[in-house]
């Protein structure tokens, strides 16, 4: 019997969300621990949340060890489409490493209420195995 390989640390979750009235949760996280963030597809009459993360991965450890796979860490798409949107916060920033770029978000709504979208490109990247230097990532678009 062949055995089918684990997804590895560059793998995006991808998430997909459709109800026919209310969707409802508390943080939906698409986040990768070294790759790019997965996407987070949600379509519903209303969509109530705290937070949707899709945030790229990050290195690993106080020092920042660069010998973590090599990979985009990109921040994933926010696509939502509803009649009524209530969430505080959609986070699609890269992760700290390589100078990713912020995912896009896409919503379409009648009335949404969101206080806080972050789509930030990469400020940073991993050097000299103890720290972070200034990056060349960029912002995606939101609409």
């Amino acid at each position: 019997m062949r055995q089918l390989a684990s997804p590895g640390a560059c793998t995006p979750r991808n998430i997909v969300f459709k109800a026919n009235n209310i969707f409802s949760a508390k943080t939906v996280d698409a986040s990768v621990p070294h790759g790019p963030g997965g996407s987070i597809t949600i379509e519903a009459k209303t969509i109530d949340a705290t937070s949707l993360n899709t945030y790229g991965g990050t290195c690993t450890g106080g020092s920042c060890s660069c010998d973590v796979p090599s990979c985009s860490n990109s921040g994933g798409a926010i696509t939502l489409k509803a009649d009524q949107i209530n969430i505080p916060t959609l986070n699609a920033n890269d992760g700290r490493g390589q100078g990713g770029s912020g995912g896009t978000i896409k919503i379409t709504a009648n009335k949404a209420n969101i206080q806080n979208i972050y789509s930030a490109g990469g400020s940073y990247y991993c050097s000299y195995d103890y720290g972070y230097d200034d990056g060349s990532g960029s912002g995606a678009a939101s609409l």
